[in-house]
């Protein structure tokens, strides 16, 4: 995200990956912080990539925060400048699963990228799109189809939507009173034929229905790295207590992070 001129702040927070058996998916890279004095930060690395900060003493643009191949997109860069008569700072958008997240620019912070459809729940759903970058006096980054928050460009940043792995988005304004907005927690979605039903270990957090001739389990928290599912065939279908968990939380100047959760 981004603050007001006249300080500097730390980067957003990296989103926590989802782990399911042997696959990992990454979290996101945290936006970059404002720096004043100082060159502009670039965004941190993750499953997508943080966008970048801006800073006009020096005038400087910070680098696009590196995604991970197969998982998601490269931040936007950032951009800053304070020669009349354009004078602004804007964080770079933060990567979506899909795509790349926007530049900054004079005419405003960069859009968080857009996120990925799947239909494994039986309907297309968008996940994991990327955070909207913060800016000051310019217009803020709106934030990426599949839950991503939109930026601000005077107060806090916009929270992503949970359980999608959205990024937060950055804001506009320097203080613990407008942090960035907080990233959507991760989700770790399981489907199997109607015949299977999963039991889980006590220390995790479901949501299960059916559709379609299948059974279908969202995972959306642990207590610990050590939990575990054990499926039966011809088992009754339980229903369990939802609880959704809290995504990384980005905070001042550049593009929110993400999580995926495939």
């Amino acid at each position: 995200g981004v603050t007001s001129p006249g300080s500097t702040a730390p980067d957003g927070n990296d989103g926590s990956n989802s782990v399911f058996s042997t696959i990992t998916s990454i979290g996101g890279g945290g936006g970059a912080s404002y720096n004043n004095p100082g060159p502009a930060a670039s965004g941190r690395t993750g499953g997508s990539g943080g966008g970048g900060g801006g800073s006009e003493n020096p005038q400087s643009n910070g680098g696009a925060g590196p995604g991970t191949a197969n998982q998601g997109s490269d931040g936007g860069t950032g951009w800053g400048l304070f020669l009349s008569p354009v004078t602004g700072v804007g964080g770079g958008g933060g990567g979506g699963a899909s795509a790349v997240g926007g530049n900054a620019d004079s005419s405003g912070a960069g859009a968080g990228g857009a996120g990925n459809y799947s239909d494994i729940t039986g309907s297309a759903v968008q996940r994991a799109g990327g955070g909207g970058g913060g800016s000051y006096l310019i217009p803020a980054g709106a934030g990426g189809a599949g839950g991503g928050g939109a930026g601000s460009s005077s107060t806090a940043g916009n929270p992503a939507t949970q359980l999608t792995g959205g990024g937060g988005g950055g804001s506009g304004s320097s203080g613990p009173s407008a942090p960035s907005g907080s990233g959507g927690s991760g989700v770790v979605i399981l489907r199997v034929p109607s015949t299977v039903a999963a039991i889980f270990s006590s220390n995790v957090a479901t949501r299960s229905y059916s559709v379609s001739g299948y059974n279908i389990y969202e995972v959306q928290q642990t207590s610990t790295t050590n939990e575990t599912v054990t499926f039966y065939s011809g088992a009754f279908n339980a229903e369990y207590l939802v609880v959704a968990g809290g995504g990384g939380g980005g905070y001042e100047y550049g593009g929110g992070c993400i999580v995926t959760g495939k």
